[in-house]
C-alpha cells in the first residue's frame, strides 16, 4: 500500500461538542470519515489524577487538510488544552480514491 492519509485523534467531553466538531468538518468536506467512541480517560490535571467520560474522535482525512483541521479543532474545542494527535497511515487504493472523491 502506498496511499497516505492523515488520522487526527482528539477527545471531547460532551456529545454536543462531538456533534458540532464532526458536522463542521464533514460539511466543509475537510475529512472523509469520523469514528466516535465513548471512553473513560484518566489524566493528571492541576496536580491531581482525574477521571472523565469523554468521546474520542478519529478523523480520517487527506494529508493536505491536516493543518486546516488542526486549526479548526483548536478554534472550536472547549478544552483549554485540546488533545490533537496526528498520525499518517497507508491505505488501499480504493479507500484512497473514495477519500479523494469526498474531500476538498
Amino acid at each position: 500500500m502506498k496511499y497516505e492519509i492523515g488520522i487526527i485523534n482528539t477527545t471531547i467531553n460532551t456529545l454536543e461538542g462531538t456533534e458540532l466538531m464532526s458536522s463542521t468538518l464533514l460539511e466543509q468536506k475537510l475529512c472523509a470519515c469520523i469514528q466516535i467512541d465513548k471512553i473513560e480517560s484518566k489524566f493528571i490535571w492541576s496536580d491531581k489524577i482525574q477521571t472523565d467520560q469523554e468521546y474520542r474522535l478519529q478523523i480520517k482525512l487527506l494529508p493536505k487538510n491536516i493543518d486546516k483541521v488542526t486549526k479548526m479543532i483548536s478554534t472550536i474545542h472547549t478544552y483549554e488544552i485540546p488533545e490533537i494527535i496526528v498520525t499518517k497511515a497507508l491505505v488501499n487504493e480504493s479507500y484512497f480514491d473514495w477519500m479523494i472523491s469526498v474531500c476538498v
